[in-house]
């Protein structure tokens, strides 16, 4: 479609995907059209389940619109945002069917993806070992990255519920003992 707007003025029709500089971009632009619906529905039930009323009382304590979206609509979508960041970062990991579908991981392999490199070590050079080999690797980065979110979260919660003068958990004493060694530092 694109060729034929184009022709209409008078450039000559590209071949888009075997140049290997806009590749990725266009397989980058055709997943996030191919997610795009799923994503907007999820972000809008989101959206309208914050409480208008909680809008209306930050307007009234004086908040103006950035104050509103500070105070009320951020903190509210905070847990969807963080399930569609890890949602995105499983995604980029698992991108096989796209670079398959429209280039076969080429031009020279410039849309070569970890998944595509593991579904071409199984299922068309055979090398099972190698395959089996990059499978356990990706799975020890998703696990660290799982760990990681899992850590964040419940050190954020069990914080959040000490009382002031009550003990931390180690992770905020040592972060908190760092911010307080930079601000002696700077002063």
């Amino acid at each position: 479609m694109l060729n034929m707007l184009l022709y209409y003025f008078g450039i000559s029709p590209q071949n888009w995907l075997s140049n290997k500089s806009i590749v990725i971009p266009l397989v980058i632009i055709s997943m996030s059209w191919n997610a795009f619906g799923s994503t907007m529905i999820v972000y809008l039930a989101s959206l309208q389940s914050v409480n208008n009323e909680l809008y209306e009382a930050a307007r009234l304590d004086g908040a103006g619109f950035f104050g509103r979206i500070r105070y009320v609509l951020l903190p509210h979508m905070r847990g969807i945002m963080m399930l569609m960041a890890i949602r995105q970062i499983i995604c980029v990991f698992n991108v096989t069917e796209q670079p398959l579908t429209m280039t076969g991981g080429g031009p020279n392999g410039a849309s070569l993806s970890i998944r595509l490199t593991n579904y071409f070590y199984a299922f068309k050079y055979g090398q099972y070992e190698k395959s089996l080999a990059l499978g356990v690797i990706t799975f020890a980065v998703y696990d660290v990255c799982g760990r990681t979110a899992a850590a964040y979260k419940s050190c954020r919660l069990v914080c959040a519920d000490m009382v002031n003068g009550g003990s931390k958990c180690i992770q905020c004493t040592v972060v908190q003992k760092l911010f307080q060694q930079h601000t002696d530092v700077v002063s």
